[in-house]
């Protein structure tokens, strides 16, 4: 029998168990694995909510606030 670090390294190529947490880009918020988050397609960022999606988007530049002329 093989010592549990070591079956897990052959089966998942990781020694230790996966974090069962991601923190979200832009705030650093702990989100649980099963939750509903926000992401962008092919990206490995995670949102809590949409406004640290539009906050990040602002930080980014990709959106701006305008005044309606």
């Amino acid at each position: 029998m093989l010592h549990p670090d070591i079956e897990r390294t052959i089966l998942t190529g990781h020694p230790h168990r996966e974090p069962s947490t991601v923190d979200c880009t832009y705030c650093d918020d702990e989100m649980q694995k099963g939750e509903e988050v926000y992401a962008f397609p092919s990206e490995n960022h995670y949102y809590c909510s949409l406004d640290c999606v539009g906050n990040q988007m602002l930080k980014e530049g990709n959106l701006e606030r305008v005044l309606l002329e």
